[in-house]
């Protein structure tokens, strides 16, 4: 039996996509931010922003952040230490592609990205 989306959450203790929203915006939800938040906001608006201007989210001295691989499957946590980890939801990764794979029609064989 599959867990309800909350119950992966707490097991998984990972944020969804677009948590990093409010850090990016520096919009504190939920009042006046800490020092930490506010230097983790600096930090996501760093990678932002140099991602965008550059298409690459390293510089200026952050933490490098390394292009996904399929075969090392590590993703970038952001935090009071960030870096390179293992995924810590692969689970409820691979069921999502599993889902979303199984609504698409059929690529045309002449398709080609």
């Amino acid at each position: 039996m599959r867990q309800p989306v909350t119950k992966l959450r707490e097991a998984t203790r990972t944020n969804g996509h677009g948590a990093e929203l409010p850090y990016v915006f520096h919009f504190p939800f939920g009042g006046k931010w800490n020092s930490e938040q506010r230097r983790m906001g600096h930090e996501i608006e760093g990678y932002w922003t140099r991602f965008a201007a550059t298409r690459n989210p390293n510089g200026d001295g952050a933490v490098m952040w390394k292009p996904y691989d399929l075969a090392v499957k590590h993703v970038m946590a952001l935090g009071a230490k960030s870096g390179d980890i293992p995924m810590p939801d692969m689970g409820p990764h691979l069921r999502m592609d599993e889902f979303q794979n199984s609504k698409r029609p059929p690529q045309d064989a002449s398709f080609k990205r």
